[in-house]
């Protein structure tokens, strides 16, 4: 980074400072200091906030402020490494597409086009997800005081149809489980991959469930570290709980 103090022509001239990044490229400047001196301390304050990362650079990519927003707003929640991976990977696609185009010369309808290329391979779910991400980011990014747009909004979602329903890719009987064991025995390979035993996991996960046990207990079996990991993976078996709950107090009327 280069810091350069200038002053207008004539005696009353106006100071002014400029920064530039190592390729010469302009991030930041401001004028109407009466003194060098003046212009020279304000340039020295934002080039060291620059270099501490608190403020952002105007030439910034949209990876980069996602890569900042994912590093202090995701990382320390702790989440599952299966949600971590897919904030990733949704960031990668982000790269691949804009590349080193700055954040701020992103308009409606280049996004329009990004969104359209991801929902080319992706449900309108995920298409729904990234596009929400991309938006924490770009208001992550104007309370570190960018002057950019969202250009999220107005944006129109589309995507791929879910090949299964939500309620279609779960396990809902023991005799579906059976259906599963028997498949898994016959297709996979314990010796060489750990798919079989993750999809066990889950699967044993669903029979607890359906059996009756509640939360605490499926954590236990499956040792999670916290009891909202539970709750966040197998919520949507749980319905179906309830259902059972009013029937037995239907009988008892």
């Amino acid at each position: 980074m280069s810091l350069y103090i200038t002053q207008r022509e004539g005696k009353k001239g106006k100071w002014s400072y400029r920064i530039t990044d190592k390729k010469g490229n302009y991030i930041t400047s401001k004028s109407g200091f009466k003194t060098k001196k003046e212009a020279e301390i304000e340039g020295l304050t934002q080039e060291i906030k620059l270099y501490q990362g608190k403020v952002i650079d105007k030439n910034i990519s949209l990876f980069q402020l996602w890569e900042k927003w994912y590093h202090l707003k995701i990382i320390p929640l702790n989440k599952m490494e299966s949600t971590q991976n897919k904030h990733r990977l949704r960031g990668k696609f982000i790269q691949k597409y804009f590349g080193d185009s700055p954040a701020v010369s992103i308009t409606s309808s280049q996004y329009q086009a990004f969104i359209n290329k991801y929902a080319e391979t992706n449900c309108r779910d995920n298409v729904s997800r990234l596009n929400a991400e991309i938006r924490s980011v770009l208001i992550f990014a104007r309370q570190d005081k960018l002057s950019i747009d969202l250009f999220t909004e107005g944006v129109v979602l589309s995507g791929r149809e879910s090949p299964k329903s939500k309620n279609e890719r779960y396990i809902h009987s023991l005799e579906d489980y059976k259906k599963l064991c028997q498949y898994l025995e016959y297709l996979l390979d314990y010796q060489e991959s750990v798919i079989p035993y993750l999809l066990f996991r889950h699967s044993h996960a669903s029979i607890l469930i359906n059996q009756g046990e509640d939360y605490l207990v499926v954590k236990e079996r499956l040792g999670h570290a916290s009891i909202t990991t539970t709750i966040d993976t197998y919520s949507h078996l749980y319905p179906s709980k309830q259902k059972d709950l009013a029937d037995k107090l239907d009988d008892l009327i």
